[in-house]
Parts: C-alpha cells; structure tokens; sequence
C-alpha cells in the first residue's frame, strides 16, 4: 500500500492525500478508511472488467485500507481455471481470498462486514 501526497485536480481527499493499493503491475486509486483492526491477512482477488461486483468488492477493501492483490482472471484462461479450482467452482466474479481461504463474492465479503466478521478476518496473519 502506498500513501502518496496529491496535488492536481484530481477527486482526492480532503487532506490532500490518496490510497493507492497495488493491483499487478498497476496501482489503483483507493480511499482511506477507518478500521478498528490492523490489517495483517493476504487478500487477493480475481476479477473481470466492467464488472460491478467486483468493482463494489474494491471498493468495500479500498475503504478499509486493505491492500489487496488483483487478478484479472475475465481476459486470461489460466487465472480462470485457476480461479474456479481455488474456489471449488466458483465461476463468477469477483472470486475473494483472505490468506488463502475462499471467502466467496462481493455478497459474501459485504455480509462478513455487514456481521462483523470481516474486520477480524483481515486482522488474522497468514500462517507460515
């Protein structure tokens, strides 16, 4: 995750500064979020373009503060097939992983946060 101080007229924060996670090779303009727990987990996430679930699934991380790591599996058909066999057979998108475990769509993540289970998930290391 990288904080970087913005000065043009782009959309930024108040306080002049933007999130930007990394996503690949790109870094992807977030927003900077208020949690109550330090973010340590491995999250990664399989998307397509112009895909609303995936892009409202960003934003629920980016609002967090969570760095994120994005595939975008929609134009390749190894990250595909390699998203469907992590997820048991998860053909839609976004297809969700908090250190390494399947957490399932953007539904599913909203609900966890929605219920109070997100927050700790992403608060949990990755095991060695």
């Amino acid at each position: 995750m990288i904080l970087e101080r913005f000065q043009d007229k782009s959309t930024h924060l108040s306080n002049g500064w933007n999130l930007f996670t990394q996503r690949g090779a790109n870094l992807v303009r977030g927003r900077i979020g208020i949690r109550s727990w330090p973010v340590t987990a491995r999250v990664e996430i399989y998307t397509r373009d112009y895909c609303g679930y995936s892009t409202r699934a960003k934003q629920l991380l980016a609002s967090k503060g969570v760095p994120f790591t994005e595939y975008h599996a929609g134009d390749d058909p190894e990250k595909r097939r390699e998203m469907i066999q992590r997820s048991f057979g998860g053909n839609t998108y976004p297809q969700i992983f908090i250190n390494g475990r399947h957490v399932g769509g953007s539904d599913e993540l909203h609900d966890l946060d929605a219920n109070g289970q997100l927050d700790p998930l992403l608060a949990e290391a990755e095991a060695a």
